[in-house]
């Protein structure tokens, strides 16, 4: 079960498709640099004009959507009568982004979406970014921006990379994980590569919009998701006995791969101490997450922000560092 995990399977982003087929060949000859994006976002445009979870309506997902989409077609000059369905729906919805619960927003929206807004402006779009719901997002995004230590986000992996395309790419490229993706974002990793041609980028991408014919989802892959997923069910089942030899490679594969994702081992962590006497993985698995988290403890670099807690140093330092023997 746990080694047929493979990549792991979510369902298609039309946001981030959109960003990847903006990307523009990187030898510089004018057409995009993944022709099939643009033509998922031709066969899947819904019935209203938008684009986006047919069956869920939310204004955080089908607005960015569309003007994602809007903005590719425009950009490489496709499908005119789609992108005017596409801003009709935009003129007609913009202003419900003033309507939904804040807690609705995805993560990095209001830094995100400006940026994308921008992009929309120097394609000569029209759309209503004059709304209030448009410039509250705007003051939102200069308030999160204010609170943030810019320094401290140059030098250490924060969940900010999943917003890159509303950031200083310049400043952050260094922190370019192994994969070698911006925390597994199509979306930030497409917009680094507009802006540097990177290699690395490109061929990061080249496998989703492969894999999935030009659509793209909004993390690739999420197997480190599904591995601390699965070895916390197994724990939290009272089976992970009979599963010894998997949960082992999981644990073995975390290590490998979790350099950057403070989050996630502070979540291995915590599922390890419901551990039982004779569970030697697991115990394994506490101690290697433990050093992880006292390593960057002592740099002061426990700060993946805005998942877990409010203050993920303070939970993870006096709850479990301080207080767990191993």
């Amino acid at each position: 079960m746990l080694a047929s995990m493979g990549d792991g399977e979510i369902s298609i982003s039309a946001y981030d498709a959109a960003w990847v087929a903006l990307v523009e060949d990187i030898h510089g000859n004018g057409d995009p640099q993944f022709p099939s994006s643009n033509q998922w976002i031709i066969n899947n445009q819904l019935a209203d004009g938008s684009w986006g979870d047919e069956s869920i309506f939310t204004a955080h997902d089908r607005i960015p959507n569309t003007l994602g989409c809007v903005a590719a077609l425009k950009k490489w000059n496709l499908h005119p009568r789609r992108r005017e369905r596409g801003l009709s729906f935009l003129n007609e919805n913009m202003n419900k982004l003033g309507d939904e619960n804040a807690e609705h927003m995805p993560i990095g929206f209001e830094v995100a979406f400006p940026s994308l807004v921008e992009i929309a402006r120097k394609l000569d779009l029209e759309i209503p970014d004059d709304s209030p719901a448009v410039q509250n997002k705007y003051a939102q995004r200069k308030l999160k921006l204010t609170k943030i230590h810019m320094d401290v986000v140059h030098i250490v992996p924060t969940t900010l990379l999943h917003s890159l395309e509303g950031l200083d790419w310049e400043k952050l490229i260094k922190l370019q994980s192994v994969g070698p993706s911006f925390l597994f974002s199509p979306a930030s990793t497409a917009f680094v590569l507009m802006n540097t041609k990177d290699e690395k980028c490109l061929q990061y991408l080249k496998k989703p919009v492969e894999k999935f014919n030009g659509g793209v989802r909004n993390v690739y892959p999420i197997d480190l998701f599904e591995h601390i997923w699965s070895v916390d069910r197994l724990e939290r089942l009272a089976v992970s006995r009979y599963f010894k030899a998997e949960i082992e490679e999981c644990v073995n594969y975390l290590s490998r791969q979790s350099n950057q994702a403070v989050t996630g081992l502070f979540n291995l962590y915590r599922v390890a101490q419901v551990l039982f006497p004779g569970e030697a993985i697991l115990q394994e698995a506490k101690k290697f997450a433990y050093k992880f988290l006292c390593e960057k403890q002592a740099s002061n670099q426990l700060l993946d922000k805005w998942i877990i807690t409010k203050d993920l140093p303070g939970e993870a330092y006096s709850r479990y560092i301080i207080k767990t023997e191993i």
